[in-house]
């Protein structure tokens, strides 16, 4: 057999290995009638080479305590704002690390070492890289409610004995409800689980279905590469160079892209279709959050939200030098300012009219006498000033300015994303959502002019959110409808 054949012939083995073993992350619980089936796996085997594990006497290790350790290994419900989880500093695609010089922790603020790997975590002696927690339930609770997580223990208990599936699971394991001690014991057994070699399926299987969000496949990949030393020397590439990989971000680029430190993001909270605010806490959720905070984890910053009411006021807090990135909706009239990343999402872009409009038709709109609500300084305001040909553009202070402005002084119609105003029009009865649309809105992440570097890493990194299936994610988790992830960049 040839060298070429031969390449072929593993690259093929290990792509069957990889297919059967990702199948099973699909099957790694069961979800009937009553409740959640968790999957109980046996004990890994001891490595030979090392001297035994030193377990604690009173957290004996279990097959049912494991399990229960990795729903809560993986779930982010366990952190101070519903973000993060133990998997968030310590991801199978970085040898178990986050892959940053320093950890990103609770609130998105760096810490002050990176985040050592997990693999034979069971067989240390010491942890934290200064050693000062002398077991692994120490250090999971200092993490837990220290400042990777920034979690109230015993708020996070009283959470999980009101989940039904984790309140049966805490009886079965420990006789008790959930409380802080019995937590992190769990935790603590599981990842003395995490052991190289064949018993590497068990962070290959990824998070219990229970938990909130999936990991990606992708993320699969890391540990498989594990599974057979020589053939993954030899075959690896064929793997690995037809999957999307995370871009690395460039000294440059990181200075370019927090020149202070931190990535100051700009999120526009009057799109709410893909960003909202809490009206009692400020804070700000959604795919745009998410996404932000997803550049800053891997580009190795801390992040600070900075929310919008409008796009135009989010672009003149870019232009002037307050933000360093802006989740916004492309605009070749600004392209000679700000730079556009290739687009994310697409939305569509419509009309909504009031009850009795004898309007039907999107082409019905551009008529002498029509009178139109725009939020200012939008990308509608910039398409439609110089496409509408006769009817008048009556503009208020953003999205929301603009729903005053149709419903207080009666206009014709009101400007909107589709997903928007079919909201609206549940507060209006007998108002419609006109079928068409006049523009497809393309949502980029835009960032100052003068900086290439961190434009060209950004733009790798849509690329890569849109290619890896990261933004499809995003918008099933907040269950976002009405739009469509945008296609690859044609000069890609």
């Amino acid at each position: 057999m040839s060298r070429t054949k031969l390449l072929g012939f593993l690259a093929v083995i290990l792509l069957v290995i990889a297919a059967t073993l990702i199948a099973g992350c699909n099957k790694n619980a069961t979800e009937t009638a009553g409740g959640f089936t968790p999957e109980i796996l046996p004990l890994p085997e001891a490595l030979k080479s090392y001297e035994p594990m030193s377990i604690p006497q009173d957290n004996p290790m279990t097959p049912e305590k494991v399990a229960l350790g990795r729903q809560l290994f993986f779930d982010e419900r366990l952190s101070v704002d519903g973000t993060r989880s133990c998997y968030s500093c310590h991801v199978c695609e970085h040898g178990l690390t986050d892959g940053l010089p320093k950890a990103i922790g609770a609130g998105n603020k760096q810490l002050t070492r990176s985040s050592p790997t997990l693999w034979n975590i069971g067989y240390h002696k010491e942890f934290y890289w200064d050693g000062r927690s002398a077991s692994l339930e120490k250090q999971a609770l200092a993490a837990w409610t220290g400042g990777n997580m920034g979690a109230k223990a015993e708020d996070i208990v009283v959470k999980l004995n009101a989940l039904q599936e984790y309140k049966a699971q805490f009886q079965k394991v420990f006789q008790s409800d959930a409380t802080p001690d019995n937590v992190v014991k769990a935790i603590a057994a599981f990842e003395r689980t995490i052991i190289s070699g064949s018993t590497a399926r068990q962070m290959l299987r990824g998070p219990p279905r229970f938990t909130r969000k999936l990991v990606s496949h992708a993320s699969s990949l890391f540990v498989l590469l594990r599974v057979g030393a020589i053939v993954t020397a030899i075959a690896g590439s064929f793997l690995l160079g037809s999957c999307a990989t995370a871009p690395q971000v460039s000294p440059a680029a990181r200075a370019e892209l927090a020149p202070g430190g931190k990535l100051r993001a700009g999120i526009n909270y009057g799109n709410v279709v893909l960003a909202t605010k809490d009206p009692k806490t400020g804070a700000l959720n959604g795919v745009h959050v998410d996404l932000a905070r997803e550049l800053a984890r891997r580009a190795g910053v801390a992040i600070e939200l900075v929310g919008y009411d409008s796009a135009g006021a989010m672009v003149d807090g870019l232009k002037r030098g307050a933000l360093d990135v802006a989740l916004l909706s492309a605009e070749p009239a600004r392209a000679s300012e700000i730079n556009f990343s290739p687009a994310y999402v697409d939305i569509y872009a419509t009309y909504l009219v009031p009850a009795g409009s004898p309007i039907r038709d999107v082409a019905d709109i551009d008529r002498d006498g029509t009178r139109v609500a725009i939020a200012a300084k939008s990308a509608y305001e910039f398409f439609l000033s110089r496409n509408l040909k006769h009817a008048k553009l009556v503009a208020g202070p953003g999205t929301f300015g603009a729903y005053d402005v149709f419903v207080s002084a009666k206009l014709d119609a009101l400007v909107g994303i589709r997903p928007r105003l079919v909201i609206e029009s549940e507060k209006l009865p007998g108002s419609r959502v006109l079928a068409g649309r006049f523009m497809a809105i393309e949502q980029t992440i835009a960032s100052p002019r003068e900086r290439d570097a961190a434009a060209r890493y950004v733009r790798e990194f849509i690329e890569e959110a849109k290619a890896s299936g990261l933004v499809a994610r995003m918008l099933a988790e907040h269950a976002v409808r009405g739009v469509t992830v945008s296609p690859p960049a044609k000069n890609n």
